[in-house]
């Protein structure tokens, strides 16, 4: 996806406009969850045979803001954000394990931007999704939960 140059932007620092310029952005994320190699985050057994769990989730970044308490409570979206915008999934993905099809529920979240620095033109784009079933291949689980 191209996005316009963002010059009039970083002048200002101003989040919202560069979160207006990807509303209505639609994207296809492959989600690799497994072991990284050196990671001390995770219990020893979690992903110790070396499997993979991939779910290919297609998201639309809407032009709805977010009014939810339950959304704006989310402290990494809400870092240095004025508007917390909705992320829609368009599609479920699923994946096959040793039970055969497994398809994942996945529920619209938020997203931001925030300007990291003026003078490299970086933004962070932050945002999250909420899982509502778990997804297990082998030894590796993606939790019920906010992702």
């Amino acid at each position: 996806v191209l996005v316009p140059p963002a010059e009039s932007y970083i002048a200002n620092g101003d989040n919202d406009k560069m979160v207006r310029r990807i509303t209505g952005t639609k994207c296809r994320i492959l989600m690799n969850v497994g072991r990284t190699p050196a990671t001390t985050g995770m219990p020893p057994e979690w992903g110790a045979s070396g499997a993979r769990l991939g779910l290919n989730l297609d998201l639309s970044f809407t032009e709805t803001v977010c009014t939810s308490v339950a959304t704006n409570v989310e402290t990494l979206v809400m870092l240095g954000a004025n508007q917390k915008m909705m992320i829609e999934p368009l599609n479920r993905p699923s994946f096959v394990s040793m039970e055969g099809l497994q398809v994942v529920d996945v529920e619209a979240g938020a997203y931001s931007c925030q300007l990291q620095s003026a003078e490299t033109q970086q933004y962070a784009l932050r945002f999250f999704l909420d899982f509502q079933n778990e997804a297990r291949r082998n030894d590796v689980t993606l939790p019920a939960e906010r992702v």
